[in-house]
Formats: structure tokens, sequence, C-alpha cells
């Protein structure tokens, strides 16, 4: 006896053979692709995290380099001469709980042609993880104020 709707009726009531799950093999293919996935996010977070550090110790030295011209400005301003033509200093900041140690090197060229004019030279090193970072800058600076032309 035949049903009204036909075979295909009793076959789409049996559950098919393939319908019982992932195999073993789709499983751990998913499993290594969500793994190489999060391996990927963990490298990039890290990766962030140092661009981020090497950032706050560049802006930080890039502030440091501008102080330490202004100083010298400053000095030359009040005093008209520089008598060191070399200095070295060390300073040690806090970042996050880390001790980073920054090396200053200053270096006050006169310039031949003008008794009143200085070439500062000045670097600033430091360590991050494994490699030396250095950052330098040069200026001129002079003893002279600039004369202000009045109309009384």
């Amino acid at each position: 006896m035949t049903s009204p709707i036909g075979a295909n009726f009793l076959a789409s009531r049996r559950p098919a053979r393939h319908a019982r799950g992932f195999t073993f093999v789709e499983t751990l293919t998913a499993l290594a692709i969500l793994a190489g996935g999060i391996t990927m996010l963990y490298k990039a977070f890290f990766l962030c995290l140092d661009y981020q550090n090497h950032l706050t110790y560049r802006a930080y030295a890039s502030n440091l380099l501008e102080h330490k011209i202004a100083i010298a400005e400053q000095m030359l301003r009040d005093y008209k001469t520089l008598t060191s033509q070399h200095d070295a200093q060390d300073e040690a900041v806090m970042f996050s709980g880390r001790e980073v140690a920054f090396h200053v090197d200053i270096q006050f060229i006169p310039a031949p042609e003008a008794s009143s004019l200085y070439q500062v030279n000045v670097t600033v090193a430091w360590k991050e993880s494994k490699r030396d970072v250095t950052l330098k800058r040069s200026a001129y600076i002079s003893s002279l104020t600039a004369m202000r032309n009045s109309d009384s």
C-alpha cells in the first residue's frame, strides 16, 4: 500500500546518515584554524604593546632633547658663554612600573666665524628590550638678544 503523498514522504521522515554531527577531521580542522587565529591575535596584541612602549619612550626622549636645548640656550643668554664643551648625564624614569635609563650626551661647538654662536648637539640613548635606540638633535643658539626698533 502506498501513501497518498508518495514514497518521498517516508524517506524524508527517516534521519539522514550524514546528519549525525561533525566528523573528527572536520573538528580538528576547525580547531587548527581557531588556534591559528588566536595565536595571530595574541602576537598582534603584544606587538601593539611593544610599539606603544617605543612611542612613549621616543616622546619622552624628544621632550628631553628639547628641554636640554632650551636649558643650554637659557644658560648662554644668562652667562653669555658656555663653560663646558661636553656634558653627559644619566636619567632613570619609571614607565608602567618599568625603569628606563636614558643617557643624555650634550656637546657644545663654538662657531668659528661668530663668537656668540654655538652649535648644540644633543643625543639621547636608551635600551628597549634587546635593541639600543638613539635620538639626536642639533641646534644653533646665540647669546645675542633680538634688538627691537622703537619709534619714539
